[in-house]
């Protein structure tokens, strides 16, 4: 943007150019498939696996263990899990394997950097 802002500037306020450079630039985005490659999504036995060895690396392993199964058992993004706590999930039966539980999301907590936020704090608290 600021390039493109100084090229500006150069041809058409102070005509040190003939024109612009980047209008003769003809570029659009790759169409893009919103298709869940699966070969790069582990499966629910390798997912197990590599929580296992997140879990067995102390203390801060442990945390973000639990951390990394929010993001992949309940399909949350790593802002949304990290505003998870206990009164958002809503457990199954432990005598009934089958049964399936509940996690209620109502917050994000989306890390920015503290120069970013109102707040000063390194994550801001927002909405869905």
């Amino acid at each position: 943007m600021v390039l493109s802002n100084a090229f500006r500037y150069a041809a058409e306020e102070r005509a040190l150019l003939v024109r612009h450079p980047f209008l003769a630039v003809d570029w659009a985005a790759p169409e893009t498939s919103d298709e869940v490659d699966f070969r790069f999504v582990p499966g629910p036995a390798l997912t197990r696996r590599l929580l296992a060895a997140v879990a067995g690396q102390g203390p801060r392993g442990e945390h973000l263990e639990a951390f990394c199964g929010c993001v992949y058992h309940a399909g949350r993004r790593p802002g949304e899990a990290a505003a998870l706590r206990e009164k958002d999930f809503v457990l199954p039966p432990e005598d009934d394997p089958e049964a399936w539980g509940e996690v209620l999301v109502s917050e994000s907590h989306a890390e920015v950097g503290k120069g970013w936020t109102d707040s000063g704090k390194s994550h801001d608290v927002r909405g869905l």
